[in-house]
């Protein structure tokens, strides 16, 4: 929640450094179709954000990227949300290259950030869907209590760590185990 509560923070101050390279290339008709087709449909959209995380190494980047690309009218709000969504999981691919070599309670402390990011999107998504058929949730309470599109999704991007933090703190004791059998402790392992 507090890696969260910084990345809205950094997003907030890098808007305009980020801003001023990023705008015009909405005018440029090959990154207009490109993004059109990136954000065609609301899984597209989810897969261009755990993309854009994945190349940048980062959800707050792309998230960023993203508000950028609302403010200047390259995306609009409702294409941006299932994006924020899938950033979480973009660092996924990099988390298992760098803890290659590693075990015991090192290694589940990162398949355990992989579980959440991975759960992450799928209740993000879940009430993504549950909205589109009509339910209000997260995009209508953000709509209705947020003003202005970067603290919008800005919003959006705290809500997709903070629902699924609160949703998966009751279970964290069976994840915890689960994984200690995947992968047990290092008997060389020493506490660091």
């Amino acid at each position: 929640i507090a890696g969260a509560v910084l990345g809205v923070g950094i997003i907030l101050f890098g808007l305009e450094q980020l801003g001023e390279g990023l705008a015009p290339l909405k005018d440029e008709a090959w990154f207009r179709s490109g993004l059109e087709f990136a954000m065609a449909s609301p899984l597209q959209g989810f897969l261009t954000g755990i993309a854009a995380a994945a190349i940048l190494q980062s959800n707050t980047g792309a998230t960023m990227v993203l508000i950028t690309l609302v403010g200047s009218g390259g995306l609009s709000f409702p294409q941006a949300v299932p994006a924020i969504y899938g950033a979480n999981l973009g660092a996924i691919a990099l988390r298992a290259f760098l803890s290659r070599g590693m075990s015991g309670a090192a290694l589940r402390l990162v398949r355990m950030e992989d579980l959440f990011c991975v759960f992450s999107g799928v209740v993000m998504m879940a009430l993504l869907e549950i909205e589109r058929a009509g339910v209000p949730l997260v995009q209508a309470l953000v709509e209705h209590f947020v003003a202005g599109e970067a603290m919008r999704l800005a919003t959006v991007f705290l809500l997709s760590n903070l629902i699924p933090a609160v949703l998966i703190t009751p279970v964290l004791p069976l994840c915890s185990s689960l994984l200690k059998r995947i992968w047990p402790t290092d008997p060389a392992e020493q506490p660091g």
